[in-house]
């Protein structure tokens, strides 16, 4: 890869500036051979480095730019410039891709075929099942009309004679009437509780289902959030070394440009040192041509007499003015080096704000270049400054709302206030997503607690015969809310309310057989006389409904009672 390629550069690199140091220390020699060969191993590791970067770019722009193309057009223009290893490398990964693929493949097929099985099977046993309410709703039809031919002779009769006694309403329904009547009251109070009970569980059921949907949707969004975090936080990390090894490419080629130009230079000095070692100490050209037009003029002039005070005089010029020069360079360095140290300093103080470690400049840096180097990095910090400045803003308002939705208020104060210098470093947004984490563990638990204690509520409400929400408090209609109130106070409020619909339910159960010994009272009273009182609500029936229709049944039992005393007076007194 990239990093291997850059990591035998630098290897060369360095062995060529051994040879170099080598060549000018010990002078001309077997060295040069050594270092020519260093010099076109960088050159090709350079080479190589940026072939591989052009080969990525370009077939980057090609994907980015064909997204429908042919599949085995693609492949051969994909394969064009890699080796025989690199293909060999690709292919091996295709077959492994094929083969998890196909294995799954195979079980999507095996679970297709299990799933059509059990769509067969379910299909057989609600034919089944259709077969056999079809026999039971005949039987029901024939003994429905039975009934309604004896019912309509009975009917009939008393139309007729206008009294029918016991024994012939007995013998007309086939069986004694107590005992018909009875039997048929409880199968009906049977399938009554059994139908009642089905739809208890079956809404229980469809609560739970949606309860523990709804805290799998929160569980996969918190995740998939952390995920969208860690990959930000990822590509900025993928930024900052890109832009590191840019630097540090940029730094490699200058000193491999400076090496070169001071291999030229040494390999021009041997060559000139070779060719007429008595030209080495003479000067330059156009020094000399300098001096050559000063004596012209001073024999012009006549002030030749006095070179050497002229000389003197340049000499001290020329020191001035290099001097003036250098005062210049080294303002210019110190200058250089205070924003190099500014930069530093601030660098350090990102880098401990944001507890990341930062790459140390190389001893011998040049100031320009370790400049550049601390702008890129201070630039780096500042963003991913920002990055988790967002993030941390985004972390503390889901955990202020998660905290609200769990204990009705916000936390007391801020938790990490901007003047914070430790509010943007790694641990602290680790502790943070922890500590969302387990709040959000808790609210889904709380969710299971207020589930079950909504299911415990729904019995409460069948039995006690509540309507859904139109007699809810309003704090109570508020647990069917989706999702459901999760809070210190809504859970305190569910186990009162539960507690008090229980009391309730055991005064109105008093009240209920209270009732129904009174009715049962009137019944024994009313058989001498052949009254039949009202039946009232069925046992399974809610007890605010039974409740009612049994005190109705009372009065209109002492309603008949009275009737029946009020007619036997009247025939007496007639009598």
């Amino acid at each position: 890869g990239f990093e291997a390629a850059e990591a035998r550069l630098l290897e060369a690199a360095a062995r060529r500036d051994r040879l170099s140091v080598c060549s000018e220390v010990d002078g001309p020699g077997g060295a040069a051979s050594q270092l020519a060969a260093a010099e076109a191993e960088v050159e090709g590791l350079s080479a190589a480095l940026e072939y591989k970067r052009e080969q990525v770019w370009l077939a980057t722009r090609e994907r980015d730019a064909c997204p429908d193309m042919d599949v085995d057009e693609a492949v051969q223009r994909l394969a064009q410039p890699m080796a025989a290893e690199e293909q060999l490398r690709g292919l091996r990964w295709l077959v492994a891709e094929a083969a998890q693929q196909r294995q799954a493949r195979l079980a999507a097929w095996e679970a297709r075929d299990a799933q059509e099985a059990e769509t067969a099977a379910c299909r057989a046993e609600l034919e089944e099942l259709r077969h056999r309410a079809s026999e039971q709703e005949l039987a029901f039809d024939l003994a429905r009309s039975d009934y309604e031919s004896r019912v309509a002779f009975l009917l009939k009769r008393l139309q007729g004679d206008g009294k029918i006694e016991l024994q012939d309403v007995q013998d007309a329904i086939g069986e004694e009437t107590v005992s018909f009547l009875s039997r048929r009251v409880a199968e009906l109070e049977d399938r009554l509780a059994t139908e009642r009970q089905e739809a208890k569980d079956r809404s229980s059921r469809r609560l739970e289902q949606d309860v523990e949907l709804i805290a799998r949707c929160r569980a996969h969004e918190s995740e998939a959030r952390l995920l969208r975090f860690q990959v930000a936080e990822a590509e900025a990390k993928a930024e900052r070394a890109v832009s590191r090894g840019a630097l540090k490419e940029a730094n490699l080629l200058q000193q491999v440009s400076r090496l070169e130009d001071t291999v030229a230079a040494l390999e021009r000095r041997a060559s000139a040192v070779m060719a007429d070692p008595q030209d080495l100490p003479r000067p330059s050209t156009e020094v000399t041509w300098g001096l050559d037009a000063l004596e012209d003029l001073w024999r012009a002039t006549g002030l030749d007499g006095n070179r050497e005070e002229l000389l003197r005089s340049l000499r001290e010029d020329i020191e001035q003015l290099c001097e003036h020069r250098l005062r210049d360079h080294m303002q210019w360095k110190e200058e250089l080096e205070a924003r190099i140290a500014e930069l530093g300093a601030a660098v350090r103080a990102l880098s401990e704000q944001l507890g990341e470690e930062v790459e140390q400049p190389c001893e011998g840096t040049p100031l320009l270049h370790l400049a550049r180097s601390l702008e890129t990095q201070l630039a780096t910090l500042t963003s991913l400054c920002d990055s988790r400045d967002r993030e941390l803003a985004d972390l503390l308002e889901r955990l202020e709302a998660t905290h609200v939705r769990l204990h009705g208020e916000g936390f007391e104060g801020a938790l990490w206030p901007p003047q914070d210098l430790s509010r943007l470093h790694r641990e602290t947004l680790a502790s943070v997503r922890a500590r969302l984490v387990e709040l959000a563990e808790v609210e889904r638990a709380r969710e299971g607690q207020v589930a079950e204690q909504v299911a415990a509520l729904h019995g409460l409400w069948s039995a006690v015969g509540l309507r859904v929400p139109e007699e809810l408090e309003p704090q109570e209609a508020e647990l069917l809310a989706v999702p459901p109130p999760v809070s210190d106070g809504a859970i305190s409020y569910a186990g009162q309310r539960q507690a008090r619909l229980e009391i309730w339910r055991a005064r109105l159960e008093v009240e209920v057989a209270e009732a129904v010994e009174e009715l049962e009272a009137w019944s024994r009273r009313l058989v001498p006389l052949d009254i039949e009182p009202p039946a009232p609500e069925a046992a399974d029936a809610p007890l605010k409904l039974r409740l009612e229709s049994t005190q109705a049944a009372v009065v209109a039992t002492q309603a008949l009672a009275r009737d029946f005393v009020d007619a036997e007076r009247v025939a007496l007194q007639a009598f």
